[in-house]
Formats: structure tokens, sequence, C-alpha cells
């Protein structure tokens, strides 16, 4: 008995190949999974699956059933095809392999793993098709060698042109709408790069537009997205109107360039710090915020302004890195009179000592409820941190990180997941930080899956540290919490959805 596809046959370099359309009920079946977290590197044909990433691909076939896209699954074969070509067409016909044949993927595990998850969710889409190109399996050598020359040459498209072309992400659209809708922005802020060069006529970059807008409205769902998008356009027309150093650029005064020479507030750690300023005036003063950000006006936004060293700039340099975001924000919020967390006030203390700074629950006047104790724990309602509920009965379907939501399948994947954004924002200091959380006689974090609790754990994505998940969810939510305080958040910064 033989596996037969429709297939084209075409030539490559010296070896023959075909591409055939395989329906995705068909998908898990043919095309081995290969756990090659099993070998050493040197024996593997291709990088280890990160199974982490398999929900998020998975969620989004199922969100966009009409409209997912894939690229073509890259594979080899191990035994003798046969090619039986139609009349008139020598390279169009039927492709038939042994039925023993082993099908090996070289490039798309995670697509094929993320087919087999929606497959369980949504049966229908079994008899939808994904294009397969087929090669002879060689040795080792040649399908590692397939497997560095499909990848080593892929770039990334640039954060802004993300933006621009993804029309289903919520803050997308609303970032893009705000920008259209200001007159200042719309003129001069640039779709396409990531950073500016010297002569560029724009002032800003999108995405440090949508960072800054993400940070001010935190997550968007359908439901909320003409308040957000209302919210969005009135703060940054807002801000517009206080930026003077925008203006004078507007009415041709000073020119981009000499703007961001001589100036900081165009520069994306600016754009973004405003945007976690914001956030804060916002829901402290949900009436009058419009009007206090008249004291933008009163910043002295010179590059020459000594208070922005080791805050934004280090001599003469710029900085831009998730922390100087951080301090920036701390200090114009200190401008603008609003409290400061703890970490932030620690933060700038440890830049500059100069930088006066107000002990929150000391000036708010605000007693916690049955004399509790304020910490990160609770906000100033007494609410508990999502990460200090009860989640026993939960079956995780997203995670909030930060305003940022995320899909996950498991608690296992929650707390990866976690780890993953603090290894994105520290990369620098992760390793140490991370594993500073550690319980009486298990490691929570380590290089050695041995020194975890029966060597249960997942390769947290980018970095070479596993995470322990022979826990139960409430273990994990907590644990959760407390990565994000060793990493100077709140707690209340992470949330879950459950089914």
């Amino acid at each position: 008995m033989d596996i037969s596809f429709p297939a084209m046959r075409g030539r490559m370099g010296n070896r023959e190949y075909y591409v055939a359309m395989v329906k995705l009920n068909l998908v898990p079946r043919l095309f081995k999974f290969q756990d090659w977290a099993e070998l050493p590197p040197e024996q593997r044909a291709q990088r280890v699956i990160q199974k982490n990433r398999i929900p998020e691909i998975t969620q989004y076939i199922l969100d966009n059933e009409d409209g997912y896209l894939f690229s073509s699954l890259t594979t080899s074969f191990d035994r003798e095809p046969s090619f039986k070509p139609i009349n008139g067409h020598e390279d169009i016909g039927t492709l038939e392999l042994p039925f023993e044949s082993e099908i090996v993927i070289n490039d798309g595990q995670h697509r094929r793993a993320a087919i087999e998850e929606a497959l369980k969710e949504n049966p229908m889409i079994g008899n939808e098709t994904i294009s397969v190109v087929l090669f002879p399996m060689e040795d080792l050598d040649r399908m590692q060698q397939m497997f560095s020359d499909l990848n080593r040459t892929v770039r990334k498209t640039s954060k802004s042109l993300d933006i621009l072309y993804n029309h289903r992400d919520l803050m997308s659209q609303i970032t893009l709408t705000a920008i259209e809708q200001i007159t200042l922005l719309r003129d001069y802020v640039d779709k396409d790069r990531v950073s500016l060069p010297q002569r560029s006529p724009k002032m800003f970059t999108l995405s440090s537009l949508h960072q800054g807008t993400k940070e001010l409205l935190g997550s968007v769902v359908e439901l909320n997205f003409e308040e957000k998008l209302s919210l969005a356009t009135e703060f940054w027309n807002a801000v517009s109107d206080n930026m003077l150093e925008w203006q004078s650029v507007q009415d041709r005064i000073l020119k981009p360039m000499e703007l961001r020479n001589e100036f900081v507030n165009s520069h994306s750690a600016v754009i973004i710090a405003v945007g976690i300023m914001g956030r804060t005036l916002v829901t402290v003063d949900p009436v009058g915020w419009k009007e206090r950000l008249a004291k933008l006006r009163q910043v002295d936004w010179r590059r020459t302004n000594n208070e922005w060293q080791g805050i934004l700039m280090s001599g003469s340099k710029m900085v831009n890195r998730h922390q100087t975001r951080k301090d920036t924000a701390a200090f114009l919020k200190g401008k603008f009179g609003l409290d400061l967390t703890e970490s932030e006030q620690r933060s700038l203390r440890a830049v500059s000592p100069e930088h006066t700074v107000r002990n929150p629950h000391r000036t708010s006047g605000y007693t916690p409820p049955s004399g509790r104790a304020i910490t990160d724990r609770h906000d100033p309602l007494g609410r508990p941190a999502a990460s200090e509920e009860d989640w026993t009965n939960g079956k995780p379907k997203n995670i909030v990180i930060l305003g940022q939501a995320f899909p996950v399948g498991t608690w296992a994947d929650a707390l990866v997941r976690v780890c993953e954004e603090m290894a994105e924002r520290h990369p620098a200091e992760f390793e140490e930080r991370i594993t500073r959380i550690r319980g009486d006689r298990w490691k929570y974090f380590s290089r050695k899956p041995s020194e975890m609790m029966d060597g249960q754990c997942k390769l947290i994505g980018n970095t070479r540290i596993y995470a322990a998940t022979k826990y139960n969810a409430n273990e994990i939510a907590k644990r959760c919490g407390r990565i994000l305080e060793e990493f100077g958040y709140s707690r209340m910064e992470v949330e879950f959805t459950c089914w």
C-alpha cells in the first residue's frame, strides 16, 4: 500500500523535489514529530520545539478561521518515490511513497503541532489544505544544512511594518487611527523604520507611538475599542498641543533633525514614558487629566538639561533600554505631582539621589481596610492580586502581563510566558534574577533539569534556563507574581483568564 499525493515535480540545484497539497487532518498522521531535546545539538536535524509557542499559533488559527495563512511545510522522505505524470504534463501528476515511509519535517514543526491542536478544537478545518515541499532524505549533515539554509537568511520585518500591516490587532488599529486624526502626527510619523536616519523629515516612529499607546491603554477588546480609541486620540492630541518643540517643527521654526539633535522629547523612550505616565494620570484624575497635561510645557526637554543624566542620557548619548523608559516615566510622574511606587522611588534614587520622590502611601491619605499592610500584592482598594487568588479549578486561556494578553493552554505555559516576557525586557540580568527565586529543597529555575522536582520542567524561550512545572495552579500563579516583583513590577500586573 502506498501514500499518494497530487503533486508537482521540480528541480533546485542538483536535487529533485515535489510540492503537494495535503489536507490538514492528514498533517499530524503523515509528518513525524521528532523530540530533538532527547539528542545533543550536534545530532539534531533542527532546533528543539518550543512548546510554549504552540498555543499562540493554535489560537491564531482558531481566531482567524476565514483568513489564517501559513507558508509551506518543508519535509524529507526516506523511501524511493514513484512519480506518475498526467498526460501532456511531465512535471504534474501523482507522487507515491511506500506506506512505511518516514517523512520528517525540516521546517514547520511548530505549525504542524499547532495544526494538530487546532484540529482538536475544530475538526472542520481538517478538509482545508497546506502546501508541503518534499525532498528525498539524504543524511544528517544534509538535513542540518537544509535547516540552516531555510532559516539563516530569514529577516523579520520591522516592528513598524508589522503594526502597519496587522489589520487584526486592535491596538495597531487604534494607533494608526489616532495618528490619522491628529495632523501633527499624521505629518511626522515614519511608518516604516524603527529608527530614524540623521536627516529624516519625520519626528517619530510608528513603533514608538504604538508602544506608548499600549502603555497608556493597557489591554483592548472589541467591547471597549471605541472608548479606548477616543482616549488615545484625545490624549495624543493634548500631548501634541503641549509639546512646544513639536509645534515649532510643525510651524517650520525648527527642522525635525534639529529637534532630534537638541531635544529629547521625540525620542522613543520619552514617547513610551509619556504613555506610562499618562495611564497613571488618567486613572487618578479622569476628569482633569487633559488640563494637567499643560505641565509638559514646563519640562526642560533640552538634551543639555542635567536632569536627564542617568535617566535618559549617559553623557551626550541617548539611552533606550526598558529601564530607561521606566525611569523617564517615574521622572515625569514626579513633575506632574503623581505618586511613585516604591520601586520607582528606588530606581530614581539609584540613578540620581537629587531626584525628589514621594511616598504614595504617606501622601495619599489612604488607610488600608482592616489594618491590612500596604504591599504590591494589593491595589489601593484592597483587592488581591490575581496571583494571590484561588485557581484550583481553573484552566488558563489567556495571561495578561503588563497590559498585554497572551494565549496559553496550561499553567506551565503561563509560567513560561511570564519568564519569556521578563527575559525579553531584561536580557542582561534575567538569569541572575530569575535563579534567585527558589524553594527550600528544589530549584524553580535552573540550567539543569536534574535540580528540579522530578526533573519536570520547560525551557524558557531564547534562554538556557528551565522553569520547574510540577506544581499546582495556585503555586504557579503565585510564582508568576513573584517573578514580576523580582524584576521591579507589581504583582497586580499579571492577570489570568480561565475557561
